[in-house]
């Protein structure tokens, strides 16, 4: 796997990647939607979040606390503050996966594409 993820072995691969390739991106993706599905699923059913301390199941877009909590996320992953955009971006998606599914996994996405996003893995 580290091969796979831009490492070195030392037997058939003396440097690190300098460019991200497929499989590293695909696991990239895959470990992000894990993680945010674990991190998701722990902090809004567990009794001690982590990540999402500040919302529960039953907090929408429209609420306060629902905008705070994608500030801290930015800021927690990020270093920095949130953008207006990236606040609407983030609403709007979660919104369109709890259309289809519920709240644990309307922030399993938003957390798994911040977790993808070059400015988090390359920070």
């Amino acid at each position: 796997y580290r091969i796979l993820m831009g490492g070195v072995d030392g037997l058939q691969v003396y440097a690190p990647q300098s460019e991200p390739g497929v499989t590293w991106t695909l696991s990239v993706k895959r470990s992000a939607q894990l993680a945010a599905e674990y991190a998701a699923a722990q902090d809004l059913q567990g009794q001690n979040p982590h990540l999402l301390k500040l919302v529960t199941q039953d907090h929408r877009p429209t609420d306060e606390l629902f905008t705070a909590q994608l500030q801290a996320l930015h800021q927690r992953l990020y270093g920095s503050m949130a953008s207006d955009l990236w606040i609407q971006e983030s609403a709007d998606l979660w919104t369109a996966v709890d259309d289809k599914s519920d709240p644990i996994r309307a922030w399993a996405a938003v957390i798994s594409v911040a977790l993808r996003d070059p400015a988090f893995l390359f920070y």
